[in-house]
């Protein structure tokens, strides 16, 4: 209170105000901290009182401005996430197999259509080279009219990959177009010729580039009944054999990975350092499929669960950014759904701006486990935590930004392999059902709901 007032009075040498006037300023001052304690759900107190303080003694004589750093008020309009609307990915890859182990690489193109708050749309072309060395153990059993086999693996990916964000649609195509040549002729060459393989020379720099190391554990299992022969003598011979996709056959298997990725981001101005942002992301993910086919028709079900932990840094260092994402589906159909996988996508960010708010970040980073237990909290701060101690949770209620999106996607996959060489492809199409997000706190301490995202 003491280094206030002198503030207040331009420096402790200052003299010609009357001591009254110190006097009602310390009531002022003192008053207001005891309104701002005694409620309850006034989140993190001492960040309130600092800017309150800072307000009046600015407009006092002698006063000066308040400090660089201090928070940012955040409008209505800053709760209004981004949408994807529309996203398609595709990955290609080839192996060598030899023995129990396996080497190869791959490339992955994914194009993005984005929508903004402001209605704007913009759109995203992302091209990664991986290379990946694994091994798996397996064995087959088969007797008379069926047979069964297993097997686990391991698997050790690194990629590199850059992202191309474009404003206008024609310039998009253009792009997407030299993406999709390079795509198209790169997935099959031998693994290990070339790691990674330059993009033409008319291509524009990308804005964001990132690196990522995946560890995947597997597990397979197939079974199928043998089509009998009819007709012929004992041994089937001279008899004709019904079709193979006529007779029952199923397969399952599940995956379960960790990856740590490092991206860069380069800003507006891509040649101005200042602005650079870089990322830090854990995820884990663990995924599982099973199919069975008969008579003809097939039937399948999928789910999986990917969870992202993402720190952002500025090019000084300091915290700016928390992300948590999570996507999880479960889908089973017959026929054509049974190539369903409908995401659920739920994303919370929380934009550091100030120097409190960085500490209190900081201090959590310490020790989330123990500070925040929860993560389903994380993915959805609603509830006010009423406890002004509990500071990490009351700045996510206060400034997290969270959407949570629905996908229809359909999948496919397709592969061959000749003695020791493979080659496999994926897809995923994937469109926007539904987006909302987390409405502003309304500073009473109530509730946060979801509401519909204009996308």
């Amino acid at each position: 209170m003491r280094s206030l007032l002198r503030s207040a009075r331009g420096g402790s040498g200052e003299r010609g105000a009357g001591s009254l006037e110190y006097v009602g300023l310390a009531v002022v001052v003192s008053v207001i901290i005891a309104g701002l304690v005694a409620v309850p759900w006034m989140p993190r107190v001492t960040t309130g009182i600092q800017g309150v303080i800072c307000s009046i003694l600015s407009h006092m004589p002698g006063g000066s401005s308040c400090a660089e750093g201090d928070d940012v008020a955040m409008t209505d309009e800053d709760f209004v996430p981004e949408c994807t609307i529309g996203r398609n990915t595709v990955s290609r890859d080839s192996s060598i197999i030899i023995g129990p182990g396996n080497g190869g690489s791959g490339v992955t193109l994914i194009t993005e259509q984005i929508v903004g708050p402001d209605g704007d749309e913009s759109y995203a072309v992302t091209v990664t080279d991986d290379y990946h060395a694994g091994a798996e153990a397996g064995k087959k059993v088969g007797e008379g009219d069926y047979e069964a086999g297993g097997t686990i693996g391991v698997d050790l990916r690194y990629g590199n990959g850059d992202t191309w964000y474009f404003d206008n649609e024609a310039d998009y195509l253009e792009f997407k177009e030299k993406a999709e040549e390079y795509f198209g002729s790169n997935w099959n060459y031998v693994p290990g010729s070339q790691l990674f393989r330059d993009l033409p020379d008319d291509v524009p720099r990308p804005r964001v580039s990132h690196h990522q190391v995946d560890l995947e554990l597997s597990a397979e299992g197939s079974a199928k009944v043998k089509p009998p022969t009819i007709g012929g003598d004992e041994e089937g011979e001279g008899g004709v054999q019904l079709p193979g996709d006529w007779m029952p056959s199923g397969s399952a298997g599940i995956e379960v990975g960790g990856s740590v990725r490092i991206t860069t981001d380069r800003g507006e101005n891509m040649d101005d350092p200042s602005d650079d942002r870089t990322q830090y992301t854990v995820g884990f993910e663990v995924s599982g499929e099973a199919d069975i086919s008969g008579g003809g028709e097939n039937a399948g079900v999928n789910g999986g669960y990917r969870g992202n932990y993402t720190v952002e840094t500025d090019a000084d260092g300091n915290v700016t950014k928390l992300i948590f994402e999570t996507t999880h589906n479960f889908d089973a159909g017959v026929g054509d759904d049974a190539n369903q996988k409908n995401q659920t996508v739920t994303r919370t960010e929380l934009d550091i701006t100030s120097d409190e708010d960085r500490r209190i970040v900081e201090e959590w980073m310490q020790d989330p486990m123990q500070q925040f237990p929860n993560s389903e909290t994380a993915m959805n701060p609603s509830e006010h935590p009423h406890d002004p101690q509990r500071n990490f949770e009351n700045l996510l209620y206060e400034q997290g930004i969270v959407s949570r999106s629905e996908y229809e996607g359909e999948f496919g996959s397709d592969g061959s392999n000749w003695i020791i060489y493979e080659e496999s492809s994926e897809w995923l199409d994937e469109s926007l059902d539904q987006a909302e997000h987390l409405e502003p706190p309304d500073g009473s301490g109530g509730s946060r709901e979801f509401v519909p995202t204009d996308c």
